[in-house]
């Protein structure tokens, strides 16, 4: 299977580079996604020279784009249908987080979280989906957060943004059924990463 982690700050997510671990460790033929061309470069040099496997291994492509950009998303994605002509799982798990009143926060604070987690991974997820339906194979990821389920003081951005997620994939979900294409929305609650130390406050700075 090949598998595509997309992110739009790779750094900031402890997660996707986990994941990339895992599925290179278990013989997946990676294209790894961001807008740190240099952070991606040394996960993909990490990931060659691991040699803690008993399965063949194959170096990953890397793809570097941002995200929050509409007109990039369309390139890159032809760029990763390039890199082994098909997508079998599409892992969205670009996440920008945020602390801040509703009453102080500025609406180019709220567009901005919902660019990164949510209008982003929806572009990207568009663009690829069109390849998977046609081969009637693949698996789309989003990562949500439970507060796509659940909301929290002080947390409004961030939770509507995966709200949004939450019911656009379960919409995905019943629409390509009939594809045998599977969609799966993961809801974590509190885990270990920097998501929290780079969150953006009610006036667009870091927490």
């Amino acid at each position: 299977m090949d598998f595509v982690t997309s992110t739009a700050i790779l750094p900031l997510l402890l997660g996707c580079v986990e994941c990339a671990r895992v599925f290179h460790a278990a013989g997946a033929k990676l294209v790894l996604c961001g807008r740190n061309a240099k952070a991606l470069e040394e996960l993909t040099r990490e990931l060659a020279a691991s040699r803690a496997t008993k399965v063949q291994t194959h170096k990953p492509y890397t793809v570097t784009f941002d995200l929050t950009d509409p007109g990039a998303i369309v390139g890159a994605a032809a760029e990763i249908l390039q890199c082994f002509g098909y997508v079998d799982v599409l892992i969205n798990n670009a996440g920008i987080s945020y602390r801040g009143t509703i009453v102080d926060t500025s609406l180019d604070v709220d567009r901005r979280v919902m660019e990164t987690n949510y209008f982003g991974p929806v572009a990207l997820t568009k663009a690829l989906l069109p390849s998977m339906i046609r081969r009637r194979q693949g698996h789309v990821v989003a990562i949500s957060s439970i507060q796509g389920k659940i909301s929290v003081p002080f947390r409004s951005a961030y939770a509507a943004s995966k709200h949004a997620t939450q019911a656009f994939f379960d919409c995905l979900r019943a629409e390509v059924e009939q594809h045998d294409i599977e969609v799966t929305v993961v809801s974590p609650g509190y885990i270990q990463t920097s998501l929290s130390l780079n969150a953006v406050t009610a006036d667009g700075s870091k927490y």
